[in-house]
């Protein structure tokens, strides 16, 4: 339908088509074929929205001819070229909270507190209590001028990562809007995946053969299937562009091991390989044995694969850390669909893929 549609914008009015062209054509489509409408803003904004100050024009009528000229115009494409990467870039980077809640705890009992949480695993209620009260303070501390290492901060909160369930304490406290919203949503989210999985080539290679299955594995085979429905966004590292591929998207979303892979060895392996959290499961396409998210050389455990990537989600909140690269396309989904956290312009895909779950 793209390319029919740019190939008429082409035919008609040229290589450069004026915004209201582009904005009339993208209008009457949704108008026509009412379940194309995006359900947010003007209803024809996947299709395409006009560039604003320093926001490029975006959506599938404008990335088709911003392609079809390079292709014709290769030898004058580093404008273009810049103009697209400067806005997929900005699309993989996510705002952090510049507002932290309010805290009733003084300083001289978030030091007293973080102190005793250096020395201190037990008793865990103890533990829960003193994290919770200092979860502010650790906020601004993590973020001020943006230069703490993991080290840093495993260093002064010890228990943000040994204790379970404190960087799910920590979410919930800086949103406390989002924090069950995996949970809530996935069942749903799901079915509406896995339906659209049927029309992508690459994703129907994921789907199980079995109609029996229980929807909790139902839910982790849709999670799989992300990083083949939202391809991943390229990035420049220097004046180089790169371009991820479906596997090591697919790797650093979730890496599928086998069933009694050692675990020390992996984590040895990939603290020389990769040095941001992604989520490890042990098992198949289809059932997942073990769920675990690693980051900075530790395995945390999860009690499902579904508990895995929430934490993983939550981690990059609570560490004020961005999303890799290669799998950034899925954590945006997740982001703006999932969690309703705001922050960052999400892809094309994302809010093609977004419009379909909840239309």
């Amino acid at each position: 339908m793209v390319r029919i549609l740019v190939s008429h914008l082409m035919e008609k009015f040229g290589e450069y088509p004026s915004p209201d062209r582009k904005k009339e054509l993208a209008l009457a489509l949704v108008t026509q074929f009412p379940c194309l409408r995006d359900s947010e803003g003007s209803g024809y904004g996947v299709w395409y929205t006009p560039g604003r100050y320093r926001h490029p024009a975006t959506g599938f009528l404008e990335e088709r001819l911003r392609n079809i000229r390079k292709r014709l115009h290769s030898h004058s494409s580093a404008s273009a070229q810049r103009s697209q990467t400067t806005n997929e870039r900005r699309a993989t980077v996510t705002d952090r909270i510049t507002l932290l809640p309010d805290t009733e705890v003084s300083e001289a009992d978030n030091s007293k507190m973080t102190e005793w949480l250096k020395k201190s695993k037990q008793p865990v209620s103890q533990v829960e209590e003193f994290m919770r009260g200092t979860a502010i303070y650790r906020a601004q501390w993590i973020r001020e001028n943006g230069s703490k290492s993991l080290m840093d901060i495993t260093q002064e909160y010890p228990r943000l990562l040994d204790t379970p369930g404190m960087i799910a304490q920590d979410f919930g406290i800086l949103y406390p809007h989002a924090k069950d919203k995996l949970f809530e949503i996935w069942g749903h989210a799901s079915q509406r995946i896995l339906s659209y999985c049927k029309t992508e080539k690459r994703a129907l290679d994921l789907l199980p053969l079995q109609t029996n299955i229980s929807s909790d594995t139902l839910g982790d085979v849709a999670l799989k299937t992300l990083p083949a429905i939202l391809p991943p966004l390229p990035y420049k590292i220097g004046s180089k562009m790169v371009r991820p591929s479906y596997q090591e998207a697919k790797e650093a979303f979730v890496d599928l091991q086998p069933v009694g892979t050692n675990i020390i060895q992996y984590l040895e392996e990939e603290e020389q390989r990769r040095q941001f959290p992604h989520v490890l499961q042990l098992g198949d396409k289809v059932n997942c044995s073990q769920a675990f998210v690693i980051v900075g050389g530790v395995a945390l455990e999860q009690d499902s694969l579904l508990q895995a990537v929430d934490t993983c989600f939550k981690l990059f909140y609570v560490l004020d850390i961005e999303y890799p690269k290669p799998a950034a396309a899925v954590w945006q989904f997740l982001q703006h669909t999932i969690y309703s956290v705001p922050g960052g312009v999400p892809s094309t895909h994302c809010r093609l893929l977004r419009q379909f779950i909840i239309g």
